[in-house]
């Protein structure tokens, strides 16, 4: 967890609610063990460390102020994501699956000794799915995105509903012990099994067309972008489209990518602006070398690139 921290402290946060409840449940453990487990509040103080360094906030000086962002940016609304679908469960995980998962609260509800030893397992996906509800109804997820908690609902069920199948057959191999019969056993666990598996996959290749695979470049694009790769690597302005692979190609940097890197503002500022001061005072801003589009731009810049509908233009 606290490796998690600086590379994808999402994974981390969305877990503190079912964990948090985990613990008052063993209670006279951690108790116990208290000496040990006092070593996790490592993690806060790393987490909140790695915070303030990021947003150059002091720990020391701005606490308040410190501990308003954090909770601001721990609220991820409506809007935040790259692609929010209100997608049925039953899309992303199949009807049987879902039936042997629930077999396997079941069984471990009714088990003493399993109660306690699996609880975690139940906990992790209600706690999701009362978060991914919340956001339904309200717009707003805490402490981890909407469509990330749908991804780690669907990575919590695997576990139940393997638990669901053992449970199931360790009851049909002791219904036909009592034949003294191993043959039927196994019959009875071949046909179960493989019903299953097809069941599992039947539409697993049935993607939605909102979520289907995208190009982000063409040839013409990739060609305009391998061009620029004869170039020293700089800061370059490009379309929001092709953005993304700009830099695995050229291994130039962009200004903006249409998600999350960059400043989106002044790239798209500069697309949408017929004024080539407006232009040359972003370009002055952000130090850029080349420009990238996909219509002829009439400043005063040097044309070092033309082809079809790519031009790129170098500042001197």
């Amino acid at each position: 967890m606290i490796i998690l921290i600086p590379i994808h402290s999402i994974s981390v946060l969305f877990s503190i609610p079912f964990l948090i409840i985990y613990c008052f449940f063993n209670y006279k453990y951690f108790l116990k063990q208290y000496k040990f487990f006092l070593i996790f509040i490592l993690i806060p103080l790393i987490g909140i460390l790695f915070y303030s360094f990021i947003i150059n906030i002091s720990l020391i000086n701005s606490l308040p102020q410190l501990i308003q962002h954090l909770i601001q940016q721990l609220q991820f609304k409506q809007g935040w994501g790259v692609l929010e679908i209100k997608n049925s469960f039953l899309e992303l995980y199949s009807p049987i699956a879902y039936l042997l998962a629930i077999m396997g609260i079941i069984f471990i509800l009714l088990s003493k000794s399993h109660f306690k030893k699996y609880l975690i397992y139940i906990l992790w996906p209600i706690i999701l799915i009362i978060s991914i509800l919340i956001f339904r109804l309200t717009g707003v997820s805490y402490l981890s995105p909407y469509q990330r908690n749908l991804y780690y609902l669907m990575i919590s069920l695997p576990f139940l509903s393997a638990f669901g199948l053992y449970k199931i057959l360790r009851l049909i191999k002791i219904q036909t012990n009592k034949l003294n019969s191993k043959t039927i056993f196994k019959i009875i666990s071949i046909i179960l099994i493989i019903l299953i598996l097809l069941f599992t996959f039947k539409s697993y290749f049935i993607t939605p067309p909102e979520l289907k695979l995208y190009k982000t470049i063409n040839n013409d694009n990739y060609q305009a972008l391998k061009f620029l790769t004869d170039f020293p690597a700089s800061k370059i302005i490009t379309p929001p489209d092709i953005s993304p692979a700009v830099f695995p190609v050229s291994g130039h940097t962009p200004l903006a990518t249409i998600y999350f890197y960059g400043n989106q503002k002044d790239n798209n500022k500069f697309f949408n602006s017929k004024d080539c001061n407006t232009k040359d005072q972003i370009i002055k801003k952000h130090n850029i070398k080349y420009v990238l589009s996909k219509q002829s731009i009439n400043c005063n810049w040097t044309l070092i690139y033309k082809n079809k509908n790519n031009f790129i233009y170098k500042i001197l």
